[in-house]
């Protein structure tokens, strides 16, 4: 077996990071107090956090936008524009009383016609949402200060995906929410502790502090509790090159990098003047193309899983072991919940030649493999690199296949597109929710036994019952099953200069109850 040696920084990076440690203390800010800027990796493509689950929108917009429930520093799920909730008997209902007196960036208050419109939008709109709560799931207003949910059966993890942030529930007025043409919404009015001021395509995003919010009164704990606007303004600039984004921050240009480039984590981490926060961010899988082409039996994709190191190809992928986890579960480990080391014999245990041996007995005889990548995400890209190599080493003929995010994307919808590919899966609430056990994708096929847990879990009179049932699915889906090889879970990565205080990160930047000043 081939041991790889660390990979180090892009040579661009390098000569950047060693100008950079010449240059000595951070510069003074090139703005005031009142105005915090966040250099943003990415153009988002909508502000409409219902469209999406594209981390730029979700970074910037759940500052504007509020949602029902949340989740605190422990993953788990509070009131947010709700006050209480109260879950039926029959478990088929929940109830929320709504806080009053929160208003819309318009002025208006919020009531349940809002909050109703605003959720039977995210129905049509979510897949996840759809899964959990059923397609005949509703909304009904009980009064001008409750909404009820309706299903035609119970759903453990109900309130879990009312609280995601990913593509989240986001609540704004009736009148916006029942308009919205099929492209989005234009007018993007929340109760947030910001309002959108300005979207400058390719240049910035600006929002301002909203004097009319309401905040809650707890004390803050992830996206819970009190959220305060303590900075007027905020700037998202719109920054795609890492150098450019380390150099700003370096010169006090940017106050923070939203998503800091992993080539860069380690100068930032060993730099005095820069705090960096990590947070588990999503796995790195390897999905098998079930319903077409080599890998259509468990018995060579079992065997695949036998010879891959998952150890070499995250530290290649990732260089720094604060920025990934091996881990065998499905799951994050940040989600006590659901999280289950079950079958963990089975993971990262590298052994090409018994698996080569085990690929001839099942049927395997040299047939082409297409290995599908995206060349714009480095870290697919390079675990695309060493997973290749293994495959070589347990004697497959595997082909890499790479393009760019648009081709990439229109390759994975094709059944012929590939054997396996690699995908970054960012985290769920709830196991019932990973695309890759479910059929919704072209190459995905979910297994009976698979979709009959995924009923009993969403049906258990409660979550240890509902824990107890994906425990065992997950030992059968890593020793028969297969659907993917996991390679581990990987962390983003945020960085601030050092007159920045009381930022916090939980899947990604939280920019409220933030300060900046030299203390």
């Amino acid at each position: 077996m081939i041991r790889w040696q660390r990979w180090v920084a892009t040579s661009a990076a390098i000569v950047l990071a060693v100008a950079l440690s010449g240059c000595g203390a951070l510069a003074a800010r090139t703005h005031s107090d009142q105005e915090l800027h966040v250099a943003l990796g990415a153009q988002p493509t909508t502000l409409d956090e219902q469209m999406t689950t594209a981390e730029p929108t979700k970074y910037v917009m759940r500052n504007v936008f509020e949602t029902l429930v949340t989740t605190d520093a422990d993953n788990k799920v509070v009131p947010m524009l709700a006050s209480a909730i109260t879950e039926s008997a029959d478990r088929t209902s929940y109830r929320f009383d709504l806080r009053r007196g929160v208003h819309f960036h318009n002025g208006a208050e919020m009531t349940s016609a809002d909050v109703v419109a605003s959720m039977t939008r995210w129905l049509k709109l979510s897949p996840a949402a759809k899964s959990v709560l059923g397609k005949d799931a509703t909304f009904v207003a009980d009064g001008p200060y409750a909404v009820v949910l309706k299903m035609k059966a119970p759903a453990v993890g109900a309130l879990g995906v009312m609280a995601t942030h990913k593509q989240f529930p986001a609540i704004m007025p009736a009148a916006i929410a029942q308009n919205a043409a099929p492209t989005g919404v234009t007018s993007f009015i929340g109760t947030g502790p910001y309002k959108l001021v300005e979207w400058k395509k390719d240049a910035s995003i600006h929002l301002t502090k909203f004097d009319g919010y309401s905040a809650r009164s707890e004390a803050p704990s992830g996206f819970a509790g009190r959220r305060d606007a303590l900075i007027r303004d905020v700037y998202f600039d719109i920054v795609t090159d890492p150098s450019t984004q380390l150099a700003g921050l370096q010169t006090g240009k940017y106050d923070i990098l939203a998503s800091a480039s992993y080539d860069t984590y380690d100068w930032l981490k060993n730099g005095k003047d820069f705090t960096v926060t990590s947070y588990n961010d999503g796995d790195v899988v390897f999905a098998f193309n079930i319903k077409n082409g080599v890998f259509d039996t468990p018995q060579k994709r079992q065997a695949v899983q036998l010879g891959v190191n998952s150890s070499d190809i995250m530290n290649v992928a990732f260089a720094d072991k604060d920025v990934y986890d091996l881990k065998a579960g499905y799951m994050s480990v940040d989600q006590p919940d659901w999280y289950t080391n079950d079958g963990a014999d089975t993971y990262n245990q590298g052994d090409t030649a018994r698996a080569g041996k085990m690929l001839r007995e099942a049927g395997y005889h040299g047939e082409p493999v297409t290995l599908l990548t995206v060349n714009d995400d480095p870290f697919q890209y390079k675990s695309a690199v060493v997973l290749q190599q293994q495959l070589k080493e347990m004697g497959v003929n595997v082909t890499l296949r790479t393009g760019d995010w648009a081709t990439y994307s229109a390759l994975s919808l094709d059944p012929k597109g590939y054997d396996i590919t690699t995908a970054g899966i960012t985290t769920v609430s709830d196991p019932t929710q990973l695309s890759y056990l479910g059929d919704s994708w072209p190459v995905y096929a979910q297994s009976p036994v698979v979709a009959d847990a995924f009923t009993k879990i969403q049906r258990s009179a409660d979550l240890k019952d509902a824990r107890d049932i994906w425990v065992n699915t997950q030992k059968y889906l890593r020793e028969d099953y297969v659907p993917v090889i996991m390679a581990g879970e990987f962390k983003g990565v945020s960085a601030a200069n050092k007159d920045v205080h009381g930022f916090t990160t939980k899947d990604g930047p939280i920019i409220w109850n933030t300060t900046l000043g030299d203390h």
